[in-house]
């Protein structure tokens, strides 16, 4: 076996762009291994079902690859600034020997994980990737974090270079071949066009000399069995044929394959490969791209969009903008035209923003320098509304008004916490012509930039497929609605057709993605089958902005809506007339039901009511807090946004009891259970509180709570945390009774982990002490405690808690609170390990690596607490890993403990805590 330490520093000596092309080439001679030949019926069985989503992203991050280190090369030959990192990626591939198609399958999911995950650093640079070479500019990769990207690659070049090579082949003369291509004597690193020495690596065929026969019938084997799960595979591995045979890289081609937009991304698999199959004769896009302007109403957002416009600006002369205004720019040197949403500022218009936030969007944050929250707090609020609803789309900051005040927001801050942050500036719009020319002139010219950026990622088009969306757009500037009849008219006229690839049904999808047009599948209350989205746009808000719906607070009658949306005439950002006849102004009331804005009332159908717009005022209510009950919090860190309350008052507005309901509060009665609640949110705190009374408040509780995290799931990665009031009934009363009930409150996960620890007590924070059976019963129904501890815990005849053997069972819970404490878990065993051998095991090269390997180990856990689904399962599979090879004896640890019984006997205790924590994360 090839020594990992002689690869290593001979990678050492390269850029980091041979690096990551070594890697791919590496990984592509790997491949044929995933193929097991023991189940032909089956090769791919260890994926369990979902083979072509994890071939799709293997053989998609390969391709990735080679784009990425096609442009990406680094203008030092020195490996040095990067190396620091390697360590933290590792894991991926120390202790791992692929002997089987299933660890190399393992391989390769990691291979993706570090591809994709550590990525993330130049993802946001991504939009550079593969402009054309003229657009290429060195700046923009100096600019960016890629440490992360090209470490881990070093890793994953290195594990593949070492063991992903098929019997029979010598591995030692095959790696020599490759270092010496890379070698700087033989590639001097251009630096002002660095891409071009290793496009021509990438473009030596992957052998040098004649392909090892073994290897092509395994080759040739991996198709085949490819083929058997998803014949629009097809497409990849001609291209990888293509990088075998040595051909040449069409560069542009490679950008549309790698930069796959969002809208594409999230159908299924078949869709995607038909997509880029397609690739090679698709060349037109919509050239449409979407800016969104956003801030407190008296920023100057209108302000803004009038200086781009190159229109005059007058101080104090500007209204405040009713609802949403939508602007059309044709972008500077360029064929893309800007769309630039002007969303008004009121608190009504931030309910709505979820509609319309999305990721493939520039977002303009105008702050005013003279409101009275500071510009730190501004910023703050909006920006956590980009993240929870768009993730990482690019914000330029922008602060107005500075002929008057000039704002100073903690940027170092800001861009620490948002990492999307693209650029900060002070401007007077009122001044743009004359003393704030230059700051003006710098933002618009970064604001196209940022546009023409966005350009790379649009969907590509057939011209079958844009010639019927050509029809289909201008059909809907003459009527807002089409029928299905008249949709596949439209389609057929333009040859595309109802079956196979990138049909029918893909093109209506895309649109509906795109906003092209607005499809509901789901709503059969109209003849409607797609629908003009600014019809419905201004539709909405012409009604939440009304003078009727102002002084009624929320409260329409039907005829109502009829008379405010033909009351006036209303454009669209061409100038086109939108009309609402009678018949279907239905259609806007429909819509805004499904999409959670308003309701009808209970006893009067013919009556809406918009929560957005009901009194602020609570009114007088008839429920007593101070009465027995369960109090349960959310606790938002950040952002409570503003549609959680009103969408949850439409979810259950049924409940609603004697119309106890304001803007951000309602009283509920439920009719299957013995129980009322008052909800109520608190948006200065960030607080939503439920008060549950009654025989069934437990059960009217989880009702609750999974409708409100239902709602909440909805957004990315919205950081919130759960409480509990501590019961009176289960505070033990030591040394007498207390002259005053504390009323505490405790992290629910914080409960459920003392539980998962076997304990019986939980002690507050204040220092009292509780029965936590009595405190989890109060607030949990028997067959969700005995589901929350996985059948660790039961409740017996008497109503008391049994624990059964909950040592090995992981604690579950609404949602995955509780993951926290078992990562929390591990990480402490873990590291009383790494004390242990500290002190027991005398000082060797094993004692390091074993040190080494657990100290990578606990830095993996983190992503189980915070990380998404994909890190989540990444954490599962290494410590599944980590966990098979302790118990075999394979590792350092396992190597290291052998002889010393106080290291041998925390290992059990180790495979507990992993065992506890993949359980979880398998559920």
């Amino acid at each position: 076996m090839l020594d990992r330490n002689t690869i290593k520093k001979q990678l050492s000596e390269v850029s980091p762009g041979f690096l990551v092309a070594f890697g791919v080439r590496a990984a592509m001679r790997a491949l044929p291994m995933l193929v097991d030949k023991a189940k032909e019926d089956k090769p791919f069985w260890f994926w369990k079902g979902n083979e072509a989503r994890h071939l799709f992203n293997i053989l998609h991050a390969l391709r990735s690859s080679v784009a990425v280190s096609s442009f990406y090369t680094a203008f030092d030959t020195s490996y040095k600034p990067f190396y620091p990192y390697a360590s933290a990626y590792g894991c991926f591939f120390d202790g791992i020997e692929v002997s089987d198609a299933a660890s190399t399958a393992s391989a390769f999911d990691n291979y993706v994980a570090i591809t994709l995950a550590a990525r993330g650093a130049v993802y946001d640079s991504d939009r550079y990737l593969l402009a054309t070479f003229d657009h290429y500019n060195p700046h923009y990769f100096a600019s960016g974090d890629h440490t992360s990207y090209f470490a881990a690659f070093h890793d994953a070049a290195v594990f593949f270079s070492a063991y992903a090579f098929p019997a029979g082949t010598t591995t030692q003369g095959i790696v020599l071949e490759e270092l010496n291509l890379i070698s700087p004597i033989n590639f001097f690193v251009d630096k002002k066009r660095g891409f071009g020495p290793v496009l021509d690596y990438l473009t030596q065929p992957l052998w040098q000399g004649r392909s090892p026969e073994n290897w092509l019938a395994n080759w040739n084997d991996f198709k085949q069995a490819v083929l058997s799960v998803d014949e629009g595979l097809s497409g990849f591995l001609n291209w990888f044929d293509d990088r075998i045979a040595g051909k040449p890289i069409d560069l542009l081609l490679l950008g549309k394959q790698t930069l796959i937009p969002e809208e594409i991304l999230v159908q299924d698999v078949a869709s995607i490969n038909a997509y880029l199959n397609s690739l090679t004769d698709a060349g037109k896009a919509l050239n449409r791209v979407r800016a969104i302007f956003m801030g407190y109403g008296t920023a100057g957002k209108t302000s803004l969009v009038r200086c781009l416009l190159g229109e005059d600006v007058v101080e104090g002369k500007e209204d405040m903008t009713p609802g949403i205004d939508i602007r059309e720019w044709p972008v500077p040197d360029s064929p893309l035209r800007a769309h630039m949403w002007d969303f008004g500022g009121q608190v009504v218009a931030h309910a709505t923003h979820q509609f319309f936030l999305r990721t493939d969007c520039l977002y303009v944050l105008v702050m005013d320098a003279r409101a009275e929250i500071n510009a730190t707090e501004q910023a703050q609020y909006w920006l956590e509304h980009v993240k929870a609803f768009a993730g990482s789309a690019p914000v330029m900051l922008v602060g107005n008004k500075a002929d008057l005040v000039r704002i100073n927001p903690d940027l170092e801050t800001l861009q620490e916490r948002y990492p999307n942050i693209v650029g900060f500036y002070n401007l007077s719009c009122t001044q743009y012509k004359t003393v704030y020319k230059p700051d003006f002139d710098s933002f618009k010219r970064d604001f196209i930039r940022q546009l023409a950026q966005m350009e790379l990622h649009q969907v590509r088009f057939l011209d079958k497929h844009f010639n019927a969306m050509r029809m289909l757009r201008a059909q809907s500037r003459k009527q807002a609605f089409l029928t299905e009849t008249d949709f596949r008219r439209f389609c057929e006229q333009a040859g595309v057709q109802q079956d196979g690839g990138l049909n029918q049904e893909w093109l209506l999808d895309i649109l509906d993605k795109l906003g092209v047009i607005i499809h509901f599948p789901d709503l059969p209350f109209h003849d409607a089958y797609v629908l003009n989205p600014r019809w419905l746009t201004y539709g909405v808000y012409a009604l939440l902005y009304s003078q009727a719906a102002k002084e009624s607070q929320g409260r329409l009658t039907r005829q109502q809506v009829v008379t405010i949306l033909q009351q006036e005439e209303i454009h669209d950002e061409q100038g086109h007339v939108l009309f609402y006849p009678r018949e279907k102004c239905s259609f806007i009331v429909e819509a805004m039901r499904s999409f959670k804005l308003c309701y009808f009332l209970n006893d009067n159908a013919s009556t809406l009511v918009i929560p957005d717009l009901l009194p602020s005022n609570r009114p007088e209510l008839h429920f007593d807090k101070a009465q027995p009950g369960i109090v349960f919090e959310f606790r938002f860190l950040h952002l409570l946004p503003r549609h959680v309350m009103p969408m949850f008052i439409v979810s259950r507005h049924h409940e609603i009891e004697n119309d106890q309901v304001w803007q951000t509060g309602v009283v509920l009665k439920n009719d299957t259970h013995v129980a009322r609640a008052l909800v109520t949110a608190n948006y200065s705190d960030r607080v939503i509180s439920l008060h549950v009374q009654g025989i069934d408040a437990k059960d009217y509780l989880h009702i609750l709570h999974d409708e409100l995290t239902q709602i909440i799931d909805k957004l990315k990665d919205l950081p919130f945390d759960e409480l509990v009031e501590l019961p009176e009934e289960a505070l033990y009363r030591e040394g007498g009774l207390l002259r005053m009930y504390p009323k505490e409150k405790a992290l629910y996960r914080q409960l459920l982990g003392t539980l998962r620890a076997n304990h019986k007590t939980f002690i507050s924070t204040l220092g009292y002490k509780y029965n936590l059976f009595k405190v989890l019963g109060y607030i949990m129904t028997n067959e969700k405690l005995e589901k929350a501890t996985n059948g660790g815990c039961t409740i017996n005849g008497n109503g008391n808690v049994v624990i059964n053997n909950v040592q090995n069972s992981a604690v579950g819970n609404i949602g995955d609170v509780n993951i926290s404490q078992l990562s929390s878990n591990l990480d402490n065993v873990l590291r009383q390990l790494i004390d242990v051998i500290q002190i027991e095991v005398d000082a060797s090269a094993d004692k390091e690596k074993a040190l080494r390997e657990l100290a990578i180990i606990r830095e993996q856990v983190a992503p189980a607490m915070n990380g998404g689904q994909n890190e989540k399962r990444d954490v599962k599979n290494r410590l599944l890993e980590f966990a098979e090879s302790l118990k075999n004896g394979v590792n350092y640890v396992a190597k290291v403990s052998s002889d010393v019984a106080a290291i041998k006997d925390k290992l059990p205790g180790v495979l507990t805590a992993i065992t506890a924590l993949v359980d979880k994360l398998l559920s």
